[in-house]
């Protein structure tokens, strides 16, 4: 009988509950049946499985982590004890910086993987790695080599030399590294030279940065994944998650902590033989409410039902392989309405028993993009870093901010490259000292202005003067027609670009600063700022800072937030940045949106005023047509079209 004061295991408490439930006349017992609703789902197909694996791991290759981490939830409910599903969480651990939850993860792989697969070992090395625990990294990474394939050796390699680099033997590492062939290895040869020797090892770091570098910009956002940072980074560690925002890595290690709930209630409790079962006393059965159903099951495998205290079951573990397995007690009421579930678990250690290890391994192809997302790659934001203090013990400081700023676009934690930017550009603010530092080919201060203010949406009234602005460029296909009619009206523009799009396009930016325009600030990806964390903002704006100045020689002195979100903190960190925001006076994007050149003339006209900056996009071809009789029309109103800065100083605003 299913129900009884005392349980046990017979075969029929092993089918699905909802065959129990068909099974047994609950009726009579409770005076009403418990619905069905609840029934443990039936384990998809292996290849049902493997589609989701890759599915997971394509998701954690776009760094769609959020998305991932719902994925892996639902694989644990459909594969509680399945080996691969522990590595991929592991993985996902690793790359969001839930570290200590990924070593349980990979724990229980090993045991219950292939011994043929190096995932597990390798992938506890990378978590011994990050925590700093350099012994139990080699002996992993040992244990990984003896099974790993051909093509995996390598990247064990690249770890054990970063080993080396942590443990201060840059000679080791230097060794080790190289003899792979790929960017990583010539990184830890760089750092690591430098670290034997800063004169000999500068010039293998200058090199690195350099080569980084795509048509003069430089790299201004790491790839995805985990990354070698070297010594003395910010964690004192060198290897980093891909995830390094630390608001974003609690955020993700409470998710994962919730789905990992069934391993995250205390240590194992090592069982054999027959045991009694029954609920963590911190459950409502300790109250001694008489009307309750403990439902447990063995992972996700119904064992049985009781319905009165102490809510007790026997349970033989041998029936069941060696290794960790978890227990759910569910409790419900008389009417099938689940109260509360708790989980325990247990690891079973019977004399004699072989522990069960997985006959479903991953295919080859997602067991090599498992292995892939466990590479090392490198973190320019060290080198930039290790520039940036080279030039500054060599006193020269305009290099030395020019990698300065380049590390803080890369992370704006690392080495608090962020903090000393912002320190820069705020410090000696009336002699411009910060801006020369930021700003090579800066030459003269400017005028000490009459006016300080942080955001510019007119000038003044008195001055004659328009802005004409255009958002949301560069594009190869619509700019260059813009400024060719540009060109052809013998006025300047001021280009609010996307520093995504203007690092594709060097050579327009070039035109751009050639001809006479302005190049501003519009972000790097244009996102919507006013919902975006402190750090991301501060990146955004670094990000772009540095193309359009490796680009056009100077630091942008506008900020316009994309769609115009904004609220102070996205203006004070602007101004930290040695920008102000730079808004509008006319907005023309309705006009633009009628698709007609002349409606965009005539709504401009008819709203132009002195001072006016003038928000158009480079966008749109109505635009681009507009442009003859627009500014012949400001022209015949006695109007002149300047660029933004320039309206600024005639207006005797203050700028950065």
């Amino acid at each position: 009988m299913l129900f009884q004061r005392k349980s046990t295991n017979s075969a029929a408490a092993r089918r699905s509950r909802g065959a129990l439930f068909a099974a047994v006349a609950l009726t009579a017992t409770f005076g009403a049946s418990i619905p069905c609703a609840h029934a443990v789902v039936t384990d998809p197909s292996i290849a049902r499985r493997n589609e989701r694996a890759a599915y997971l791991l394509h998701l954690m290759d776009q760094q769609r982590y959020a998305e991932a981490a719902q994925g892996v939830q639902q694989l644990f409910i459909d594969y509680p004890t399945d080996a691969g599903s522990y590595e991929i969480r592991g993985v996902l651990q690793l790359h969001v910086g839930a570290i200590s939850q990924a070593q349980r993860d990979f724990e229980y792989a090993r045991a219950t993987a292939a011994q043929s697969d190096p995932i597990p070992a390798y992938g506890l090395a990378l978590c011994a790695i990050f925590t700093r625990d350099y012994d139990t990294a080699s002996s992993m990474l040992s244990n990984a080599d003896t099974v790993a394939q051909p093509t995996q050796r390598d990247d064990i390699t690249i770890a054990k030399a970063m080993l080396a680099a942590a443990n201060d033997s840059p000679v080791d590492a230097v060794r080790l590294a190289s003899t792979v062939d790929s960017v990583t290895a010539r990184e830890i040869v760089a750092l690591a030279a430098y670290a034997s020797s800063s004169s000999a090892g500068l010039p293998l770091v200058e090199k690195f940065v350099a080569d980084g570098a795509v048509s003069d910009v430089p790299r201004v956002i790491e790839e995805a994944g985990l990354r070698y940072v070297g010594p003395g980074s910010k964690s004192n560690t060198v290897l980093e998650p891909s995830l390094t925002e630390s608001v974003l890595q609690a955020m993700f290690a409470q998710r994962l902590a919730y789905q990992n709930a069934p391993l995250a209630l205390g240590n194992d409790s090592v069982v054999m033989a027959t045991i009694a079962l029954s609920p963590p006393a911190n459950t409502i059965t300790s109250t001694g409410q008489s009307d309750l159903v403990v439902t447990i099951s063995v992972d996700d495998h119904l064992l049985g039902m009781v319905n009165n205290a102490p809510f007790e079951m026997s349970w033989d573990t041998r029936s069941v392989s060696n290794g960790t397995h978890v227990v759910k007690f569910e409790i419900s009421d008389t009417h099938g309405a689940i109260l509360q579930t708790n989980y325990k678990k247990y690891k079973v250690a019977n004399a004699g028993a072989d522990l069960e290890r997985t006959t479903n391994p991953f295919p080859p192809d997602i067991e090599t993009a498992l292995w892939n997302m466990m590479k090392i790659h490198p973190a320019y934001k060290a080198a930039e870093y290790t520039l940036a203090e080279a030039y500054l013990d060599r006193k020269d400081k305009v290099r030395s901010v020019t990698h300065l700023l380049i590390t803080a676009a890369l992370d704006s934690e690392y080495r608090n490259a962020g903090a000393a930017v912002q320190q820069i550009f705020s410090a000696n603010a009336a002699s411009k000292e910060s801006y020369k530092l930021a700003n090579a080919s800066f030459s003269e201060p400017l005028k000490t202005p009459m006016v300080t203010i942080n955001e510019m949406w007119q000038g003044s009234a008195k001055v004659r003067e328009v802005a004409l602005t255009f958002d949301d460029g560069p594009s190869p296909i619509l700019t260059p027609p813009l400024l060719d009619n540009l060109k052809k009206a013998g006025v300047p523009g001021t280009f609010f670009v996307v520093g995504m799009r203007a690092a594709l396009v060097p050579e327009i930016l070039h035109r751009m600063r050639d001809e006479g325009h302005e190049v501003e600030n519009h972000t790097y990806t244009h996102p919507n700022l006013d919902q975006a964390i402190p750090t991301h903002i501060v990146e955004e704006y670094l990000r772009n800072g540095v193309v359009i100045r490796s680009l056009t020689g100077r630091w942008p002195k506008f900020l316009r937030p994309p769609g115009g979100n904004s609220n102070p903190q996205v203006m004070e960190i602007a101004r930290k940045c040695g920008m102000i925001g730079g808004f509008w006076t006319i907005d023309a994007l309705h006009a633009e949106d009628s698709g007609s050149a002349k409606q965009v003339t005539d709504y401009v006209l008819s709203k132009a005023r002195p001072g006016a900056i003038i928000l158009m996009h480079n966008g749109a071809e109505a635009t681009t047509n507009a442009i003859p009789t627009l500014v012949a029309g400001l022209k015949a109103k006695g109007f002149k079209c300047v660029t933004l800065s320039q309206l600024a100083k005639d207006s005797a605003i203050n700028l950065p």
